[in-house]
């Protein structure tokens, strides 16, 4: 009793022991979106860490206050003077400073050092295809239109005409116009959550379930399954496939004869560093590349976090950021494997009211399990099945599920697509669209071969 009452006063007189916690989130000034990845560090310390994906981190420190730097590739960087406990919103602008060519001296470029380590380790670290791994993931995909509608030209300012017919019109494109603004601001244009179970065998054995789907206006998604597959990738494998095409990876045997490798900077997780190296295509090479940053932490050299998107936008573009952690294995070991995946799509060539949709979709896999002992028949059969009740979940099953409940917007969105869905029959319409795309009708328990 006595060496408890000794503990309880020391604590008490020594407060500062106990470690306090940051944290927060950061987004960009302008769009409000959130920023993944973006590292800080204490002021004069080695004591650091990078947001997730969804732009929040978490620091522990010994003591308040402290300044927090934040700097990240094509932001401002920002000194935060942090006082007390509360949660923090971090706002970061983007900067105006166009990138400067890089000139490498006769000198090795730092970067090459770093990423032939990264390619001498990538059978060690590549989670996906090293490793047997169980996993269940949950998605949640969003289109909307661009909120930017500098490219759109108002009707009433076509014509400078001041007749009465003139105003009316005007007005009638105000009113148009007022409404179309509240749609973007209440509800998104669609809404997809879906959740998988994955399993794997190395090389090549893997199944995944759909153990629930939903789309906004629809009451049958069964025919868009497909968009269920988790689309985590390997940054290790030679050809990395985007969309339809296929990229040069940026770690590979030829890498820094194909792309332009920056140590941009380094950063510091207990006794690891961890190295951010942006990427892109030489000048004068010509091929299907990225463009991107890398972050290669020493502890075996692996990419703990990776952005890409290709060099060469067409009519869809994408953008990837995926997050990786090191997590234990059922053998006593440890491993990196990806946790989160966040893509984003623009539909260039498509728009609504001079309007350009895009797509936000973020991938959260949860329990993990590498090396587990996974029987040959769980993989046998088609990789893709659909759970007996996956696409009739109720809410407390998918509330289990989500990483945050939806939020209003969410909410509004199935509400007024699906009621719209049911009244302009949107399965029956989608589906035969999926059918004249895939040559495929689903009548009763067959599929009917439209061309035959």
């Amino acid at each position: 009793m006595r060496d408890l009452l000794a503990w309880l006063a020391m604590a008490l007189t020594f407060p500062s022991m106990a470690q306090q916690a940051i944290t927060g989130r950061v987004l960009d000034a302008a769009t409000k979106e959130p920023l993944a990845f973006v590292p800080f560090i204490v002021e004069g310390t080695r004591t650091g860490t990078t947001s997730d994906i969804d732009g929040r981190f978490t620091l522990h420190v010994p003591q308040l206050p402290v300044t927090l730097k934040a700097s990240y590739v094509g932001y401002e960087p920002l000194l935060i003077t942090v006082s007390d406990a509360r949660p923090l919103s971090v706002l970061l602008t983007a900067s105006n400073t166009e990138l400067q060519p890089v000139v490498i001296g006769h000198t090795e470029n730092p970067a090459h050092r770093i990423i032939r380590r990264a390619y001498a380790n990538r059978k060690e670290n590549d989670g996906l295809r090293r490793h047997s791994y169980r996993y269940t993931s949950y998605s949640k995909t969003v289109f909307d239109l661009e909120a930017d509608s500098t490219a759109r030209k108002d009707a009433s300012a076509a014509e400078p005409d001041t007749t009465v017919q003139a105003a009316a019109d005007t007005g009638r494109v105000d009113s148009a116009e007022a409404e179309f603004r509240k749609f973007l601001e209440t509800q998104h244009l669609f809404l997809i959550e879906s959740a998988t179970k994955k399993s794997f065998i190395p090389p090549a054995a893997e199944k995944e379930e759909v153990l629930a789907m939903r789309v906004s206006g629809l009451k049958d998604p069964g025919f868009m399954t497909l968009v269920a597959q988790t689309k985590t990738f390997s940054i290790y494998a030679p050809q990395i496939d985007i969309g339809d095409k296929s990229y040069l990876g940026p770690i590979g045997p030829a890498s820094t004869s194909k792309y332009l490798f920056v140590l941009e900077d380094t950063l510091y997780q207990g006794r690891d560093s961890v190295y951010v190296i942006s990427y892109r295509p030489r000048r004068s090479t010509k091929f299907d590349g990225l463009e991107g940053l890398l972050y290669i932490n020493t502890d075996g050299y692996a990419v703990q976090n990776v952005t890409a998107e290709p060099v060469q936008r067409s009519g869809m573009s994408i953008r990837f950021q995926q997050q990786h952690r090191r997590l234990p294995t059922a053998t006593g070991d440890s491993a990196w494997f990806p946790v989160q995946l966040n893509s984003f799509i623009y539909l260039n060539s498509v728009s609504i009211n001079g309007l350009s949709v895009y797509g936000e979709g973020k991938t959260y896999l949860k329990h993990i399990e590498l090396d587990p002992d996974i029987p040959r028949k769980e993989v046998r059969g088609p990789e893709l099945v659909v759970a007996k009740q996956g696409l009739q979940r109720d809410d407390a099953y998918w509330a289990g599920l989500r990483e945050d409940t939806l939020g209003a917007k969410d909410l509004r969105t199935y509400e007024m697509m699906d009621s719209l869905g049911q009244a302009e029959h949107f399965d029956r319409k989608l589906k035969f669209l999926a059918a004249l795309t895939t040559g495929r009708l689903p009548v009763g328990p067959v599929d009917l071969r439209l061309d035959q």
